[in-house]
């Protein structure tokens, strides 16, 4: 492998081949040795035809480097200079009589070739690194004005990139609070253009940020010289003062970051979950963010079966996405099985939570990097502005707007000149908002993000889709619609299970059937799918997950294991667990803690199917675990640890060490998540490891006893969260409908209903009134309780301009 670099002081080196362990594999003194250039026209030549990118007539070279040569002294020249080269660089030349090309082989890395992706898709933390220096910095030919004008022309080419470049990393730099690297950068952006007086006053804030006031002061006065010598000018007025605030003390802070971004620690750290294999997806996914950042926004999908690895491989593609693209922000939502189908717009709320800087208690739980949340943290003025002048029905309705006031103070927004705008918003009660079309809010989260991605490219993870209420799933045509129309740097990746949208929803074809049908038309292939792989592929992913550990598995248990669960990425995974807790597979403590095969591994006596792991794995829990587990099932797949200690009757305390000791270290059945605020205290909540195992533990009940805990699981969420019982609505709904106490869930499908109804969707309220007008049958209420169920849906079925259904109900409020 060969780099050659021409952004700075020319050179070519071989990088050295090497082993999985990174070690060289050969003698790096040989490695790296290269033929030298013949002279300052060998690199001139170089030079050129690497930067023209073009086949160039041998007489136009002959004459450009030699034009006081006679033509044939000056074409034997040039094939002196070309065999110099093609020992520097074999395999990367077209040549023949007439012509010469450059043409890198595939072997050979060149700086200028790799600027521009770089630059299209916003690596600028990578493309500063490839900025060596100015275009063939320190070259130049005597008495060859031709050359001379045209290599001046390629400098200020490549200045111009190499400034835009290392303004857009200082910018992520200081949005980030790194302020010191922000300097550093800045310092190589000033060598560029000494002269340029907005990159001294950059310089000068941020050593005055790092408490370096004395060399803020002292870069004034080089500003000062530089534009005397260069410019004969004075400092402009805006330079001036900010030397004077720098001298006096009084500079304006940067926005500050809360303690949690900068000081403590979380209480869990962020754990990279496991992930091997997958790079055709991960490959496939790359093209699209690629696709994305250079404005061809769009809507992907990624499907497969339970199991299939579809959450994993969102979250391995976030993180490699920002690693790439340190500008991109990414925001994520989830749905719920049991409330997310009456939910409303339940994964965009999590969604505009994150853009508006709600990531403490997600990177309390580990859930996201502290990167990642300086980086939504950075972005939050920004999406803030952007909500109040293109989404202000989203406030209250999607994110409360008290919160964002709150944040705002954290985040030393007081000066901010959108924040008398926020403080009208909060004044306003929620109750008294105005009712729109659905269309307008529509249109409202669809601008937000469109004007938040035309400052910084956005991706946006929707998960379990299949379980999204019908009102995200038509705000996900709409938004799919918009950026087949639009330049946008937005990608929206989804993941859902097909055989459960092939099953329909309540008797009826699912909602997500027709816009998958749309968004298929408008952006052609755009899935990703997790099916069963290609035999190869799956050996492939079982040998990278035993290799992900130290071990000594010799290639018969890994057949054996392939053989069992066919590649399957759940049950090898469980299988795995399962061995590793029964001691079918031990860590050899005589060498280096290394996996190998156990005495009492039998194959025979192993299951067979995934269902069966997940059983094995079960009922090896003692007594309390599984109380504690069944529990959790009834609530669903989050749930919440002060529940679980509510209906056991024990203090919560205990409950939060066997969730965190036991099921999520030892057994690795849960992981905890973030924290969640009732408006009274924070509760701690977790989330099944796969819906599979909280589907089993839930099958396994009764239905008298299933009944039971729905009741008791209802009766402590409704104490548990006095201050958010509208949000929890319809949770409580369903846990006392199944409980079979029609009454209050007649009551909180009524709640559920009103609140749909305040944030647009009515749908989803129609859907929560007809359930509390099928139970009035069994309950009795009174008239004004059931005239408001009438009247309500009755205003949900006007605003959709189904006028026979609306005349219906409010005919029936006259006969009630």
């Amino acid at each position: 492998m060969r780099r050659l670099q021409l952004l700075g002081p020319a050179c070519v080196d071989r990088i050295p081949k090497t082993k999985r362990n990174g070690k060289s594999t050969g003698d790096e003194r040989n490695a790296s040795a290269v033929p030298r250039f013949r002279s300052r026209r060998t690199i001139a030549l170089l030079g050129y035809l690497v930067a023209e990118q073009r086949p160039i007539g041998r007489e136009h070279l002959a004459l450009l480097f030699w034009p006081d040569e006679a033509p044939s002294r000056g074409r034997g020249n040039l094939r002196r200079e070309l065999h110099n080269l093609a020992q520097i660089l074999p395999d990367c030349w077209e040549l023949d009589r007439q012509a010469v090309a450059f043409v890198p082989s595939a072997n050979t890395f060149v700086d200028l070739y790799q600027m521009p992706p770089l630059e299209a898709q916003e690596r600028w933390g990578e493309a500063a690194e490839l900025l060596g220096g100015g275009f063939l910095e320190g070259l130049f030919l005597d008495h060859n004005p031709e050359f001379e004008n045209w290599l001046l022309g390629e400098r200020e080419r490549w200045r111009g990139r190499a400034e835009t470049v290392l303004r857009r990393v200082i910018e992520g730099h200081t949005r980030r609070g790194q302020y010191t690297d922000a300097l550093h950068h800045a310092r190589r952006l000033l060598q560029l253009s000494p002269w340029d007086e907005e990159t001294h006053r950059q310089i000068m804030r941020l050593l005055a940020w790092t408490g370096q006031r004395g060399a803020a002061l002292r870069q004034f006065e080089s500003c000062r010289r530089a534009l005397r010598e260069e410019l004969g000018v004075e400092p402009a007025l805006e330079t001036i003062t900010l030397y004077r605030q720098i001298q006096a003390g009084i500079l304006d802070l940067p926005p500050q970051l809360p303690a949690f971004l900068t000081k403590e620690e979380p209480r869990r750290a962020f754990e990279r979950p496991l992930f091997v294999g997958r790079e055709g997806e991960l490959a496939q996914l790359d093209a699209f963010i690629d696709a994305a950042l250079a404005g061809q926004g769009r809507v992907i999908f990624i499907t497969g079966g339970p199991g299939r690895g579809k959450t994993a491989l969102l979250e391995a593609f976030a993180r490699r996405a920002m690693e790439m693209h340190p500008n991109l922000l990414v925001a994520g939502g989830y749905c719920n099985a049991y409330s997310g189908v009456g939910d409303p717009f339940l994964p965009y709320r999590d969604v505009v939570a994150m853009l508006t800087g709600d990531v403490e208690a997600r990177w309390d739980a580990g859930a996201i990097t502290r990167d990642h949340a300086r980086r939504l943290w950075a972005a939050f003025s920004l999406v803030v502005q952007v909500l109040l002048d293109h989404g202000p029905l989203l406030l209250d309705a999607f994110v409360p707007s008290a919160a964002l006031l709150s944040r705002s103070m954290a985040a030393g927004q007081d000066n901010a000149p959108w924040l008398p705008r926020l403080r009208e918003h909060v004044k306003r009660n929620w109750s008294t908002m105005k009712e729109v079309e659905q269309s307008h809010l529509f249109q409202q989260v669809t601008n937000v993000l469109l004007s938040v991605a035309r400052t910084q490219p956005l991706l946006l993870i929707l998960d379990d889709i299949q379980w999204a209420d019908a009102a995200s799933i038509s705000l996900l045509f709409h938004l799919g619609r918009r950026l087949a129309d639009a330049d946008s740097r937005l990608l929206i990746a989804c993941a859902y299970r097909p055989e459960e949208v092939a099953l329909g929803r309540s008797g009826e074809r699912h909602p997500l059937a027709k816009v998958l049908s749309e968004l298929k038309r408008t952006f052609g292939d755009v899935w990703v799918y997790l099916g069963r792989a290609e035999e190869g592929e799956e050996r492939r992913f079982v040998d990278a997950l035993l290799d992900s550990e130290p071990n000594r598995l010799a290639d018969g248990f890994r057949a054996n294991l392939f053989d069992r669960t066919g590649g399957h990425p759940l049950f090898t995974v469980e299988l795995l667990r399962a061995m590793q807790n029964r001691g079918d597979l031990l860590k050899d403590a005589d060498t280096d803690g290394a996996w190998v095969e156990g005495p009492t591994l039998d194959w025979k006596v192993l299951p067979a199917r995934v269902e069966a792991v997940i059983e094995e794995r079960i009922d090896r829990l003692d007594p309390e675990l599984l109380e504690i587990l069944t529990i959790a099932s009834v609530q669903g797949q989050v749930f919440t640890a002060a529940v679980v200690a509510k209906v056991r009757n024990v203090p919560e305390r205990s409950v939060l060490h066997r969730l965190s000791q036991d099921l999520e270290r030892r057994h690795r059945l849960v992981r905890e998540q973030e924290e969640i605020e009732t408006g009274q205290r924070r509760l701690s909540r977790y989330r099944f490891g796969h819906v599979l195992f909280q589907d089993y533990l839930y099958q396994r009940l009764g239905q008298g006893e299933r009944q039971l805990l729905h009741g008791d699981v209802a009766a402590a969420l409704e104490k548990l969260y006095q201050g958010r019982l509208p949000e929890m609505a319809v949770q409580l709904a369903h846990h006392f409908r199944q409980a079979g106490d029609y009454w209050h869930a007649f009551h909180y499908f009524t709640l559920a209903a009103e609140r749909a109804a305040h944030i647009f969707d009515s749908g989803a309220a129609i859907a929560h009134y007809t359930s509390a007008a099928q139970l009035a049958e069994r309950v009795s209420p009174d008239v004004v309780s059931l005239a408001r169920i009438y009247r309500g849906r009755g205003l949900a079925f006007q605003r959709l301009g189904e006028f026979n259904q609306a005349h219906s109900d409010h005919t029936a409020i006259l006969q009630i």
